[in-house]
């Protein structure tokens, strides 16, 4: 169960009751508060919770009806945030529309050899050279 209708005209007190129920099994409660509705967002690991936990919850005061949503990573979805993100990283934009590709060699027996592949890379089509491949380069020194 990852979202808890609650009925219209639920209590403060019924919603408070719900909330302590819920951080008493380790979850934390996103109320969101409608012009008809009040919902709850179950945040936690809810894949252990079982249908009965569920029919516990649908048998309290106030609640309408509870939701398990399927989808893995749901902080991660569209569902929850429906703009791109996008990081910039010195003059670079990642993200967005554009779609890219984060490699770099496993291993690199010189600086030079290091030089010449990102040279070559980046006058086909990239932007730039994975960092920590040049880390383990000074490191290996």
């Amino acid at each position: 169960m990852d979202i808890i209708v609650l009925k219209p005209g639920v209590t403060s007190r019924e919603l408070q009751h719900i909330v302590k129920k819920l951080e008493s099994r380790g979850f934390k409660a996103n109320i969101s508060k409608g012009t008809e509705r009040t919902v709850i967002g179950v945040i936690g690991d809810t894949s252990k919770m079982t249908e009965e936990d569920a029919g516990a919850f649908e048998s309290m005061q106030g609640v309408e009806k509870t939701h398990r949503i399927i989808k893995p990573f749901k902080l991660a979805s569209r569902d929850f945030k429906s703009e791109q993100t996008t990081i910039k990283i010195g003059k670079h934009v990642i993200g967005g529309k554009k779609i890219h590709v984060i490699a770099g060699p496993c291993a690199v027996e010189s600086m030079g050899n290091l030089l010449k592949i990102a040279q070559e890379v980046k006058a086909a089509w990239t932007q730039g050279i994975c960092p920590p491949c040049l880390n383990m380069l000074m490191l290996s020194r």
